[in-house]
């Protein structure tokens, strides 16, 4: 199964991501990959807070996170894969053409 999920930071979401990782290995993972994480300094990374938020069929997990990453934008939420859902909006224009 895949887990979609979120990262928060004082509950504000900022990231939808999906993975088949446990989540806390995702969490690690992200904090030393991550450009945007990476700057930040370590009494904050400690506050950041995974969370999933749906389990699906690994077939399943790009239509459900970009369902989510749409959610959230929706709701005001500031994501930082913002360049993914960009990206995925000009490849779902495509196929309205």
């Amino acid at each position: 199964m895949t887990r979609i999920y979120t990262l928060s930071l004082d509950k504000t979401i900022f990231y939808v991501g999906q993975t088949e990782m446990f989540l806390h290995a995702r969490l690690t993972a992200h904090l030393g990959a991550h450009p945007e994480l990476k700057k930040l300094p370590n009494w904050v990374k400690n506050c950041i807070v995974i969370s999933e938020i749906e389990q699906c069929n690994p077939s399943d997990a790009l239509k459900r996170e970009r369902y989510w990453i749409r959610f959230y934008k929706a709701q005001g939420h500031f994501l930082i894969n913002k360049n993914i859902y960009n990206m995925l909006q000009k490849y779902e224009d495509s196929w309205l053409v």
